[in-house]
């Protein structure tokens, strides 16, 4: 889709290409780094993805965005999510490079400690983001995975050769 509506009845228009690239060159076949500084957490099927890959990476965005604009659920969005997921799985990455995050945060609510288990690192696209990067620019934005409340999932998007040094929190 090329807008999104910020909300139900918002008459507010925000584009993914309105996030932006943050690397100079073309930003589809810009060799890029994503990294995760903050630990993120993707589940499947109730347990923590610790080898995020292209597709657990541009889905999650994509269920975050949506989710955002109050757009998720319906046909449409599973066409969509399909496509993306196809579009990630052709791109070209390199191993996911990263360790285990665990975090403890205590709930007022619930009285207790909460595990908030993650992963930090980073995935290189070596060939760059393909059609995907305005989603991956907006996750920038967004977060994804769980626990985006508390700034876990922040997405950066780096220069390949910066790896090394942004996979790790200073």
């Amino acid at each position: 889709r090329e807008h999104l509506s910020l909300g139900q009845g918002s008459d507010i228009q925000w584009r993914l290409l309105d996030a932006g690239w943050p690397l100079s060159g073309e930003p589809a076949s810009t060799p890029c780094c994503l990294t995760f500084s903050s630990p993120v957490r993707l589940l499947r099927r109730g347990a923590l993805l610790t080898n995020p890959s292209p597709v657990d990476i541009a889905t999650a965005a994509l269920r975050r965005i949506t989710s955002l604009a109050g757009q998720a659920g319906g046909e449409d969005y599973r066409d969509l999510m399909r496509s993306v997921a196809e579009k990630a799985a052709g791109l070209t990455a390199g191993s996911w490079h990263g360790e285990r995050r665990d975090l403890v945060r205590w709930s007022g609510a619930q009285r207790r400690e909460i595990d908030l288990n993650g992963v930090s690192g980073s995935l290189e696209l070596p060939d760059g983001p393909g059609s995907l990067w305005p989603l991956f620019a907006a996750a920038c934005w967004t977060h994804i995975g769980k626990g985006t409340v508390f700034g876990l999932g922040q997405l950066r998007i780096s220069a390949t050769s910066d790896r090394v040094a942004n996979a790790k929190p200073n």
